[in-house]
């Protein structure tokens, strides 16, 4: 059920609104969209919160966290997640360990992604993992 999201990607691209006028911040007028699966594709544009809402706990806990960072925070999806992973360079997360997406498969588990190495697995909710939150 782990696989490497690497070879899921089929395109990323980075998008500046304003070419090389300011402010040059991602989530603000730089962003990306990523295009997973080679058959069935999965679009997603996630728009993560600069300030990496970084928090260590089970996957119910950081999706909480995310939700009081703001009413429009929330923990992405596991496709939005291995896009943060591709593009991490870019937004800068330097956190290198796993985070939680708000992909579950049951009661018991759920999906996070290491970003050391771009593993997405299926962990049990209880562990406690990094989230980093995006905009609805």
């Amino acid at each position: 059920m782990d696989y490497y999201t690497q070879p899921k990607m089929c395109a990323d691209f980075v998008y500046d609104l304003n070419g090389s006028k300011g402010p040059n911040t991602v989530g603000k007028d730089i962003g990306f969209i990523t295009a997973l699966y080679p058959s069935d594709s999965v679009v997603v544009a996630p728009m993560p919160y600069y300030s990496k809402a970084s928090y260590g706990s089970t996957q119910a806990d950081t999706g909480a966290y995310c939700r009081k960072q703001s009413e429009d925070s929330r923990l992405p999806n596991k496709e939005e997640l291995a896009a943060m992973f591709y593009n991490k360079n870019l937004i800068g997360n330097v956190n290198t360990t796993h985070h939680w997406s708000g992909s579950v498969i049951d009661s018991q588990y759920g999906w996070a992604l290491g970003f050391y190495h771009g593993k997405l697995g299926r962990n049990l909710r209880s562990y406690n993992y990094w989230a980093w939150c995006i905009k609805r």
